[in-house]
């Protein structure tokens, strides 16, 4: 079954090389790209059949947080993984229903095995 992922992250850099890693360990995987809160949103308020979210924290117009408030708001019930440079703790995220783990850049393997375990081969 072909997996659905919406990858948040404002840098362009790290989007590009973040999306090279999640297309080599899911490559059957639809990961769709946004550079913004804003963006997110609007790609969630047209579609909401994603399986997973991985979200920068600091992302251009909000932060990860917001998204996940948005999220739990709508009631989308897609799991969530926030992918951020470590400037603020796990404790805000965690207390959130559909945030499943925090992982700090650039832990690559720490992020596949939080992606294997929610969206296993």
């Amino acid at each position: 079954m072909k997996k659905k992922i919406l990858y948040v992250e404002d840098c362009s850099e790290l989007q590009e090389m973040t999306l090279s890693e999640m297309v080599s360990w899911f490559p059957e995987s639809e990961i769709v790209t946004a550079n913004s809160g804003n963006k997110a949103q609007l790609i969630l308020s047209e579609r909401k059949d994603f399986d997973l979210i991985v979200t920068d924290y600091q992302i251009a117009d909000g932060n990860g947080l917001e998204l996940l408030e948005y999220c739990q708001r709508g009631q989308l019930g897609i799991p969530v993984i926030i992918f951020h440079g470590g400037s603020v703790g796990p404790e805000g995220f965690l207390t959130i229903n559909d945030c499943i783990g925090v992982v700090i850049k650039p832990d690559y393997k720490n992020l596949k095995k939080h992606l294997r375990f929610i969206l296993p081969k």
